[in-house]
């Protein structure tokens, strides 16, 4: 009898490839599906925000930007989802980064 041994991290890429299970929410608090802020010092505003997602590799990136039009430009250009998950903590985001809902949908 042979038992395969995987990685934890190769047996989630594989169940979310099967399922189509997409990234989690998370911690992220921003009613755009991953999209969050992360501390910046060398921001004028102090933070920037933050996409994250897991390539086809499995690997976790990372796509940031001061502005979040300019991320969300990015996120679909490079043919990453982009969808608002939570319309109440969207409008909350979107007046944070002095913008209307309609711009970030």
């Amino acid at each position: 009898m042979t038992i395969e041994t995987k990685n934890l991290g190769q047996l989630f890429k594989e169940a979310r490839e099967k399922y189509n299970y997409p990234l989690s929410n998370g911690r992220e608090k921003s009613g755009i599906l991953r999209v969050g802020t992360a501390k910046c010092n060398d921001c004028k505003q102090g933070y920037q925000w933050c996409y994250r997602y897991i390539d086809k590799d499995g690997k976790r990136r990372t796509i940031s930007r001061v502005d979040l039009l300019t991320l969300k430009k990015i996120v679909i250009g490079r043919g990453l989802e982009w969808r608002i998950y939570d319309e109440k903590q969207a409008v909350k985001t979107a007046k944070q980064a002095n913008l209307e809902l309609h711009q970030i949908l």
